[in-house]
């Protein structure tokens, strides 16, 4: 079980790592290009003419060398081998790893060799036969089986390059630093991983490929940098805008004040909606702005004018409640109830970018840890 766990988190990691080179890249498009992830492979640059490069991107915690009979090596070859014509307009097929090649590598000083020197280095890798060999000889197999192919290998060789050595994505932040200096230091962490959003959800859209041009990654570069730019500001992260609440929290959920305050003035429609705000803004202030002290300073004023703004708000029904039956002052709190969750969500403190389902969120929980309700009429009803 806990074997399944890392290799699922490695790989999780390793897709990360992958995006990331995948942005990085990104910032080299010239006109005309596009780039795409897991489509002709994992990061490939494609224009009019065919492509620039087709790249394969493996990531290692720890140290790693690229050994003769390297699977990443052999696995990414026979692809390219046996997929020949959906890649052959590349004009570049690269290795990217994060793992290096020693002195005594057969693949040592590879990018400066001949093709038919290559092939020469691969066919002596597979002279030997050993006795556990059996995922390696399967790769080289693919290639130099019955329907072997030499002028095919040797075109790709031509063009096949390993970057060797790469960053390991506990320091692929300084990867960008030649393209984010704009960005003020406190802010870069999350300009990055919004340029990163903005790439991936375009899988969203039709034709459904991840996928960006030069031209549509300019324009991200544009919205991005402009709510990055500004020191001692930064947008509202929307990580959790499409959260579900989870099936096993909707019971203590249920039980909160901010609900049973939508009960009393029978909205029981609207509890669905306000329990999944809350749960956005709860997970979001829990990330985000517990521990960060210009983040946390900007909630708590939000917070206090949020709630000045609620108390006059509901005064204003109070008044129209005087004197009103008890369905006409139920018709009033639900009144009173909308136009709240209506109010702008405006920037605040140093958050910009603000967004409705988190002021509502944040709203309920006013109502939560307040005596605030809903309800109008309360004190006169007592008084009777």
């Amino acid at each position: 079980m806990t074997r399944a766990v890392n290799d699922a988190t490695l790989q999780k990691v390793g897709d990360m790592y992958q995006y990331l080179i995948a942005l990085r890249d990104c910032f080299e498009l010239n006109n005309g290009d596009t780039l795409q992830i897991e489509t002709n492979g994992d990061v490939s640059i494609i224009n009019d003419v065919g492509g620039r490069f087709q790249k394969e991107v493996k990531h290692h915690f720890g140290k790693k060398s690229i050994s003769d009979r390297d699977i990443d090596f052999w696995k990414t070859l026979a692809n390219w081998y046996v997929d020949y014509e959906r890649v052959k307009k590349f004009s570049n097929y690269i290795l990217s790893t994060t793992a290096t090649i020693q002195s005594d590598s057969p693949f040592h000083n590879w990018n400066n060799i001949k093709k038919s020197e290559k092939l020469k280095r691969l066919k002596d890798i597979g002279a030997t036969t050993k006795k556990t060999e059996e995922t390696f000889r399967n790769q080289y197999n693919r290639i130099f089986g019955d329907s072997y192919d030499e002028r095919r290998l040797l075109e790709i060789l031509d063009k096949f390059t390993i970057e060797a050595a790469k960053t390991s994505i506990d320091g692929i932040s300084n990867e960008f630093s030649k393209y984010v200096g704009h960005i003020p230091s406190e802010n870069r962490d999350g300009y990055i991983g919004a340029l990163l959003g903005e790439i991936l959800i375009k899988v969203k859209e039709p034709p459904h490929k991840w996928e960006v041009t030069k031209s549509a990654f300019d324009e991200i570069l544009q919205i991005q940098s402009a709510a990055y730019g500004i020191k001692r500001t930064v947008p509202l992260p929307s990580e959790y805008a499409k959260a579900d609440v989870p099936k096993d929290k909707i019971t203590t959920l249920e039980q909160k004040k901010f609900v049973l305050s939508i009960r009393e003035i029978k909205y029981d429609k609207m509890i669905s909606y306000a329990m999944s705000d809350y749960w956005k803004a709860e997970l979001t202030i829990a990330k985000y702005f517990k521990d960060n002290l210009m983040y946390l300073k900007s909630l708590d004023s939000y917070i206090d004018d949020l709630s000045a703004k609620m108390l006059y708000r509901k005064a204003n029904s109070d008044l129209d409640a005087e004197g009103a039956s008890e369905e006409e002052q139920i018709k009033i709190s639900r009144k009173l109830y909308n136009d709240v969750m209506r109010w702008n969500a405006n920037d605040f403190g140093s958050i910009i970018r603000n967004q409705g389902y988190f002021q509502r969120g944040v709203i309920h929980n006013i109502v939560d840890e307040t005596d605030f309700k809903w309800k109008v009429g309360e004190e006169e009803n007592e008084h009777k």
